[in-house]
């Protein structure tokens, strides 16, 4: 009640003890209309906890109608593996009709498909820049596809390609699809057997690390940019 009380003096903050306490004065201001302590409260709530769980802050978002803050979690909920996957924990999700929680599982899905897109196609490459990256330029590659010497085909062609990085873009591109994010591809295994792969050749050793390293940066900046394009669907 104290921190309700506060909320109606334009120059208090009050400081929520934790969610779960911020969520009962919001309930309170709800029950007794105070609308303009609502809109006070929603900003101080994203303020206050911007580490707690991404979907239990969704959940919030949708019951109190907060359709800006609904978008920005949701983003922050990519960073759940799998999500749609029965967990141990609901956090809160019985505060939200199903068709919210359907949006959710959309959106996800739609930055899922938009990230593995990213890895199955690397048209978005400056190729200006990356000629002479190995995983393309390897010449024990060129000498086992003949396929170089009968057709002109572009650098960053499969054909063109190390099968260990092949392996890369195909593993990395299933990983996005169900962990949607740039800390995916920071933390995943795929990228350090690749470079393990890659070292022992002799041709890729002298830059493989470096190269995979600057590739990955351009892939986490691709990946982050599609799915920014992808919005959740309005209500």
């Amino acid at each position: 009640m104290k921190s309700l009380l506060l909320l109606c003096y334009p120059t208090a903050n009050p400081t929520f003890n934790s969610l779960a306490d911020a969520k009962a004065v919001l309930e309170a201001a709800r029950k007794y209309d105070m609308g303009g302590i609502l809109s006070r409260a929603r900003d101080l709530v994203m303020a206050q906890f911007p580490s707690a769980d991404s979907l239990e802050l969704y959940v919030l978002s949708c019951r109190f109608g907060w359709h800006h803050h609904a978008q920005t979690v949701a983003t922050r909920t990519l960073e759940i593996k799998d999500l749609g996957k029965p967990r141990s924990e609901s956090a809160g999700l019985q505060d939200i009709t199903g068709l919210d929680y359907q949006r959710l599982l959309i959106y996800h899905h739609k930055c899922g498909v938009a990230a593995q897109a990213v890895a199955l196609s690397l048209n978005w490459l400056m190729l200006s820049e990356l000629s002479d990256m190995c995983m393309w330029t390897c010449p024990h590659e060129a000498s086992r596809n003949s396929l170089k010497h009968l057709r002109k085909l572009p650098i960053i062609a499969k054909e063109n390609r190390t099968p260990w990085f092949d392996e890369y873009l195909a593993s990395s591109g299933m990983e996005l699809l169900t962990r949607p994010c740039e800390s995916t591809l920071y933390e995943s295994e795929s990228y350090d057997r690749a470079v393990g792969k890659a070292v022992t050749c002799s041709e890729c050793l002298p830059n493989a690390v470096a190269h995979m390293a600057k590739f990955r940066s351009l892939f986490a900046a691709e990946v982050k940019k599609v799915v920014g394009n992808v919005r959740l669907k309005a209500y």
